[in-house]
C-alpha cells in the first residue's frame, strides 16, 4: 500500500519464492503465480524471473534502473528459487539451520564446484552487472535555524489566549513544537499513522510549507518504523507520532532500528490509565518497561539505546520535543489526551537525563512522572496537613542523573516512593535499581498500575480505581512512614 500510495518508483520489491519455510512447505497463496496476480491487483507491472539466472537478473534490474523515478508503473520481481540451489544434495525440507558434515560437506562442496564453472564458463564480456543507485533528489540550501519558544509559536499560531487558561494537553504541545521544529531545521520530517488529528502530527502537515515532509503511513505502525529507519539512514530526523497503545505492534522494527543505530524519535500519544472512558484496550501500560530496557544498555555511540520521556505539562512537552531533535539517537516520549495544568514556564531548561524538584521536604521523597505529577500535587497538601513534609520530583527522563536523585533520597532519611499510570517495570524498576546499586539503605515503595483496568469517565475515576489518586497516595506514604 504504502509504496503505491506514494508512488515510490525507485523502489524495488523482490520476493524470493522457494516453496519453503523453517518447518514445511510454505501456503499455496505464497506460490510465485499467486504473489505475481496480487501485485498486478495492486497495480504493479511484475517480472517472473528465473532467481538463479544471472541473465534474468540483469535484465530485470536494468529495466529497474532505467525505470527509477518516473511516472510509470512501479515494478516488482517475483524471482522463483530453489531452496539450497547449488548443491543438490542440499535441496528440498529438512535443511533449515543445518550444515553439511563430513561426507555431505564433500559433496555439497564439489556440487558447489560444478555449478560455479558451469555459470562462470558461460558468461561474455558484455555481461556485468553494476548496482545504480536511484538518481539523487535536488539539492536545497540546508536550514538550522533556533527553534522558537512556546510563547512565540502560540502567538504565531494565534493561540495566545490559550496560555491565559494555565492547561494544554500535551500531545497538543507536541504538534506545536513539531511545527515550530519543522520551520527551523529542514531535516526534520513528520510520520503518522492515520491519527494525526489525535496525535496532533496534523499541526506539522496543515503547514503548507511542510506538508511535502509529511508522511501518511496509514495503520501500518511496523511499516512507519521501518520507513522512518530508512529516513535516519538518510539523514533526516524522523518523527514517529500514533497512539502509545499502537506503538507496541512495531517492537521487532523498532528494536532492529535502534541496533541499527537509527535516529529515530517516537511519540506516543494517549499514554497511560488517564485514558479512562476507552477502556484498556486503548491504553498503553507496559510500554514504559520495554522502552526502559533499552536505556540500561548503550548503542553504537555510547549513549543510552533509548531516552524514555514523560512531559507532565506543555512546556515540557514542547521543550523536550526539540530536545530530541538535537539529540543523535533513539526516543520515546509519551503524551496525554487530557488537559494538564501548566507547572513550568519558558525559563525552565530540560534536559535528556534531567529532572524537576517541584517542592523539598525532609520526610519522603517523592518521585512521578507525566500525568501522576499532578496527582502527587494534590497529595501534597494532604500530606501536608498530616506533618509530613514531601519532596517532589518529576522524573520526566529515564535514565536520569542518579547521583542527584539518590541526594534527595538521602535527605528524605531514604524514604522513596515512586508514582506512575501504567505497569510496573518503568520508573519504579529504573529508582530500584539506582538504589540498590548505591549499596546504602533505602525504602522504596512503588506505585502502580496493578490490575487490568475497565473504562470510566474521567482520569480521576480510573485513578482511584487503581490506588493511584491523591489519597491512596497519602495512604501509602503513611504506611511506609508507619505513621498512625
Amino acid at each position: 500500500d504504502y509504496l503505491m500510495d506514494h508512488k515510490l518508483t525507485n523502489v524495488l520489491p523482490i520476493f524470493n519464492c522457494n516453496g519453503f519455510g523453517q518447518t514445511d512447505r510454505v501456503s499455496e497463496q505464497q506460490s510465485p503465480d499467486r504473489i505475481k496476480a496480487k501485485l498486478e491487483a495492486y497495480g504493479y507491472e511484475v517480472r517472473l524471473i528465473d532467481g538463479h539466472h544471472p541473465n534474468q537478473i540483469k535484465a530485470a534490474m536494468d529495466e529497474f534502473a532505467r525505470r527509477s523515478g518516473g511516472d510509470g508503473k512501479l515494478l516488482a520481481i517475483v524471482a522463483k528459487t530453489v531452496k539450497g540451489w547449488g548443491a543438490p544434495s542440499t535441496h528440498g525440507a529438512g535443511w533449515h539451520g543445518k550444515a553439511a558434515t563430513g561426507e555431505g560437506l564433500k559433496r555439497a562442496m564439489a556440487e558447489l564446484d560444478e555449478k560455479r564453472v558451469e555459470l562462470t564458463s558461460a558468461l561474455v564480456s558484455t555481461d556485468q552487472f553494476t548496482i545504480q543507485p536511484p538518481p539523487e533528489p535536488p539539492t536545497r540550501q540546508p536550514m538550522n535555524k533556533e527553534m522558537p519558544t512556546f510563547t512565540q509559536m502560540m502567538k504565531k499560531l494565534d493561540m495566545e489566549s490559550v496560555l491565559h487558561t494555565g492547561k494544554l494537553a500535551t500531545r497538543r504541545a507536541y504538534g506545536i513544537a513539531l511545527r515550530a521544529l519543522g520551520q527551523s531545521n529542514d531535516k526534520v520530517v513528520s510520520l503518522d499513522c492515520d491519527v494525526s488529528n489525535s496525535t496532533f502530527a496534523e499541526t506539522f502537515r496543515k503547514d503548507p510549507e511542510l506538508a511535502d515532509r509529511f508522511f501518511e503511513c496509514k495503520i501500518a505502525e511496523q511499516n512507519m518504523f521501518s520507513v522512518a529507519a530508512g529516513l535516519s539512514a538518510a539523514g533526516k530526523i524522523p518523527f514517529c507520532s500514533t497512539f502509545a497503545k499502537f506503538v507496541n505492534r512495531g517492537y521487532d522494527q523498532i528494536e532492529m532500528a535502534i541496533n541499527s543505530g537509527a535516529n529515530l524519535k517516537i511519540v506516543g500519544s494517549h499514554a497511560g490509565i488517564t485514558l479512562a472512558s476507552d477502556g484498556p484496550s486503548q491504553m498503553s501500560l507496559p510500554d514504559v518497561a520495554w522502552f526502559r530496557s533499552w536505556s540500561t544498555m548503550k548503542d553504537h555511540r555510547g549513549n543510552p539505546g533509548c531516552y524514555i520521556l514523560q512531559p507532565a505539562d506543555a512546556y515540557a512537552a514542547y521543550a523536550l520535543t526539540g530536545v530530541m531533535a538535537e539529540y543523535e539517537g533513539a526516543c520515546y516520549m509519551r503524551t496525554l489526551r487530557a488537559e494538564t495544568e501548566f507547572i513550568y514556564s519558558e525559563d525552565t531548561v530540560f534536559n535528556l537525563g534531567g529532572f524537576e524538584t517541584l517542592a523539598e521536604g525532609r520526610d519522603v521523597l517523592l518521585v512521578a512522572s507525566g500525568y501522576m505529577v499532578h496527582e502527587a500535587n494534590k497529595a501534597l497538601d494532604l500530606l501536608d496537613r498530616a506533618g509530613i513534609s514531601p519532596t517532589l520530583v518529576d522524573l520526566y527522563s529515564i535514565p536520569f542523573d542518579t547521583d542527584a536523585l539518590l541526594d534527595l533520597a538521602a535527605k528524605n532519611n531514604g524514604y522513596v516512593i515512586t508514582l506512575e499510570d501504567n505497569y510496573g517495570g518503568g520508573i519504579g524498576s529504573a529508582v530500584a535499581d539506582a538504589l540498590l546499586d548505591s549499596g546504602d539503605a533505602f525504602k522504596l515503595q512503588q506505585m502502580y498500575v496493578k490490575r487490568i483496568p475497565k473504562s470510566a469517565k474521567t482520569p480521576e475515576e480510573m485513578l482511584k480505581m487503581c490506588g493511584l489518586d491523591a489519597p491512596s497516595i497519602v495512604k501509602q506514604t503513611m504506611q511506609l512512614l508507619q505513621v498512625v
